[in-house]
């Protein structure tokens, strides 16, 4: 079974933000963050159990963390029956944790 994306208003939002600050940094450097996360986003479709689970996360649903290459950036998700659900594109250094508000499963 093939399965797709949903993503997280608030998840959408934040990976915007994150482009739109990194392409005023540097020009194309903003898509080149969208780029990343695409290819990042591609493969948790592909290989939905490739990252790691949530450090210290005991608790359904099993929430997974996987890194964007080149930028301080992972993605929060966890996976359905029939989607990669993502719940943020959290900062690395930022505010611990603070997605899981966004949980609804």
């Amino acid at each position: 079974m093939t399965l797709t994306e949903d993503f997280h208003p608030d998840a959408e939002a934040e990976l915007i933000a994150a482009a739109t600050w990194y392409e005023r940094e540097r020009r194309r450097l903003g898509s080149d963050f969208l780029n990343q996360a695409e290819f990042a986003v591609q493969q948790l479709l592909d290989w939905p159990q490739i990252a790691p689970v949530f450090p210290g996360w005991d608790r359904e649903p099993i929430v997974r963390s996987q890194a964007i290459k080149r930028f301080p950036f992972q993605i929060v998700y966890y996976v359905t029956d029939t989607q990669v659900r993502i719940v943020a594109f959290a900062h690395t250094r930022r505010k611990p944790g603070y997605w899981q508000d966004r949980l609804d499963g």
